[in-house]
């Protein structure tokens, strides 16, 4: 297992969404993108995944808004959390990584209502 990681930050509207890429950037297997439960914490605990990049796949963590690294809100209102702001996260980061060609989600918890939700865009 290589443990071998880029750390990556993507800013859009000035918020901050901290993701975690193992393996090969330029595989030409289909990227995994891993989705973490919550909404809270981070995508640490899902690390284990990374032994899907061993064959040489893209996977990529990414923690969602107010979780691990990226921007927290302390101060905003239920309204703010709403499920099209984590998909439109979700959807910035795949065209910042230049996958929109195609990918693979993987979600936990929450994550996988996400990727249900992604898969219905």
């Amino acid at each position: 297992m290589n443990d071998t990681y880029l750390y990556g930050e993507m800013f859009s509207e000035n918020i901050l969404t901290s993701y975690r890429i193992y393996g090969d950037r330029k595989s030409l297997l289909t990227p995994l993108i891993i989705l973490h439960g919550g909404p809270s914490g981070g995508f640490d605990y899902l690390l284990n995944y990374r032994r899907l990049a061993d064959d040489g796949r893209m996977v990529i963590f990414y923690d969602q808004y107010g979780c691990g690294r990226s921007t927290h809100f302390p101060h905003a209102d239920a309204s703010f959390w709403t499920i099209a702001r984590y998909l439109r996260q979700l959807t910035q980061l795949i065209h910042h990584l230049g996958i929109g060609h195609g990918y693979s989600i993987l979600g936990h918890s929450w994550g996988g209502m996400l990727a249900a939700e992604h898969a219905c865009l």
